[in-house]
């Protein structure tokens, strides 16, 4: 398939890759931290050290949970152009099966 070039009017096409690698460095970085204080609470061996790294564990899990809800919830980076895509396709046809959908869907990808 080749690219069609695209008129000056028409609006560019939306991705959500630049988000996914942003949530993917976040999830990394919380693995790695996590598992620091991990390492620290058994160089130290105290209780208190347990509380310490259990409230931190519980903060990096809330900023990953918030990271992944804001990417499901964003609107503006994904979802509008391909749905109304999708819509069209199915649209166009009446009603159509499940597998029609499926390769409507992959088609407007």
């Amino acid at each position: 398939m080749t690219a069609q070039p695209q008129s000056p009017g028409a609006p560019a096409e939306r991705t959500d890759a630049p988000y996914g690698q942003f949530m993917f460095f976040v999830f990394t970085a919380a693995v790695l931290t996590v598992t620091l204080a991990i390492a620290l609470l058994t160089i130290v061996q105290s209780y208190w050290m347990l509380a310490a790294v259990f409230g931190f564990h519980v903060l990096v899990t809330t900023v990953v949970g918030l990271v992944i809800a804001r990417g499901l919830t964003d609107k503006t980076k994904f979802g509008r152009v391909e749905v109304r895509k999708l819509r069209s396709a199915g649209a166009s046809s009446g009603r159509r099966s499940r597998a029609d959908l499926d390769q409507a869907h992959l088609r407007a990808i």
